[in-house]
């Protein structure tokens, strides 16, 4: 299991996924140099074509890591999960009391 916030992966996913912040933030480096360049390129060029394919690509990366942290089943830079944090369940207790 890994060391990195669930909460914060899925936070920073939501606020800044399109520019690969929950990527930079949990080790995955190569691709959220990539998410950001790309993304910063498309908010920049003047090109609609470009500017059109870079956001839907960064959007459409940006919702399938939102699923997969909010299914736990997200992988941080050394491949180890960031699962979601797990609530304290009541006790049942098997006693009878009749």
């Amino acid at each position: 299991m890994s060391d990195k916030n669930w909460l914060v992966t899925l936070v920073l996913c939501f606020v800044g996924g399109q520019l690969g912040a929950h990527r930079l933030y949990v080790g995955k480096y190569q691709t959220g140099i990539f998410l950001l360049l790309f993304g910063s390129m498309a908010y920049t060029v003047e090109s609609d074509v470009i500017r059109k394919a870079g956001v839907s690509l960064n959007a459409i990366w940006m919702m399938i890591d939102l699923f997969t942290i909010l299914s736990g089943k997200f992988r941080d830079g050394e491949q180890l999960l960031i699962g979601k944090p797990r609530s304290a369940g009541q006790t049942v207790s098997m006693t009878d009391e009749d």
